[in-house]
């Protein structure tokens, strides 16, 4: 399991260093990750609900382009 673990967390890594530090559910899903591995990641903190559907990837200080990268992340 914690192979697993860290492949994971390699896959959240890639998608966020190309986007500031953000990933989204649906990029998450396209890579492999599952439901419960996103579940099991915004519980320890690994993973920061920006807004629904958006996640900041393992920091708690996003920077100017995470921010707005997230907020055009969002989908009505």
């Amino acid at each position: 399991m914690q192979q697993q673990d860290r492949t994971v967390e390699r896959l959240c890594a890639r998608i966020a260093r190309e986007a500031h530090g953000v990933a989204t559910r649906e990029e998450l899903l396209g890579v492999g990750v599952t439901p419960e591995e996103i579940r099991q990641r915004l519980r320890s903190g690994l993973l920061l609900r920006e807004y629904p559907g958006v996640y900041r990837v393992g920091h708690r200080a996003p920077s100017v382009e995470a921010r707005y990268l997230a907020a055009v992340c969002v989908r009505s």
